[in-house]
């Protein structure tokens, strides 16, 4: 539900045909898409998807799960490192303070090891 919430401050609606990153599939234009994998996600390698980042609303559903668990692999070709969460970037989308604070340290347990919630 955290996740949820949180990835509610990332939607947009397109006003052009874009492809998901995830999965490469075409989302019409005036849809609702999450700009989350853009707007605060990186892989170590500064992969090219970073710039265009969107999601489509199939992948998006486990999106921000996955990724904030760790668990979302590089969408570059090849690459197997695993997406990190820039924390500061959210500070000018969260808008909810209590809200960015639980998920900063959702993210912040999740780094220490031994420590899975």
């Amino acid at each position: 539900m955290l996740c949820w919430k949180v990835n509610l401050g990332f939607q947009v609606k397109q006003t052009s045909q874009q492809s998901c990153v995830a999965c490469g599939k075409l989302e019409e234009t005036g849809r609702y898409l999450s700009t989350f994998v853009k707007d605060i996600v990186s892989c170590r390698k500064n992969h090219a998807w970073e710039r265009t980042g969107l999601v489509c609303t199939g992948c998006d559903r486990d999106m921000v799960l996955n990724i904030t668990l760790r668990k979302q692999k590089c969408f570059a070709e090849g690459c197997e490192l695993i997406l990190n969460i820039d924390s500061q970037a959210m500070r000018g989308k969260v808008k909810d303070e209590n809200l960015l604070k639980a998920y900063v340290m959702q993210i912040y347990l999740r780094t220490i090891p031994g420590i899975s919630n």
